[in-house]
């Protein structure tokens, strides 16, 4: 499957909404930055990840670097950050946290899927009972 900006836009808005939904922080909105030390180029890393992260949904979220950082950057560590892209909603998801949650969210669906049907089995063993009796 090819990850599409839109494709990771949707994800972080379920993500949002499942850390609200469960009450705790599966996912972690900490952004990520990508550096190098000489000014990027067609074809690298950075510089194809820049320019798929400026589609015209995520334009607003991806930052060059070398064009949008003030003076303490190009100044100071611009000796060994050359260029880079900086992408602030991007994060991470706890797996293992993420796949217990869910987990748990099936079984307490399971199990209250499980009283209905139990409710279900009593009324049919009841009719069949009645069914029975008539019978004789």
């Amino acid at each position: 499957m090819k990850i599409t900006p839109a494709l990771a836009e949707r994800s972080i808005k379920l993500w949002r909404k499942w850390n609200q939904e469960f009450g705790i922080e599966l996912y972690h909105e900490v952004g990520v930055m990508f550096v190098r030390q000489r000014e990027m180029k067609p074809g690298d890393f950075e510089y194809e990840s820049f320019k798929l992260l400026r589609t015209a949904r995520t334009q607003d979220r991806a930052h060059e670097l070398s064009r949008n950082c003030g003076n303490d950057f190009q100044h100071g560590i611009r000796n060994f950050i050359r260029d880079g892209v900086l992408e602030f909603e991007a994060g991470y998801a706890e797996s293992g946290r993420v796949v217990a949650t869910l987990i748990e969210r099936a079984k307490s669906a399971w199990a209250s899927n499980c009283a209905k049907e139990s409710d279900f089995s009593r009324l049919r063993r009841k009719r069949r009972s009645r069914e029975r009796h008539r019978a004789r």
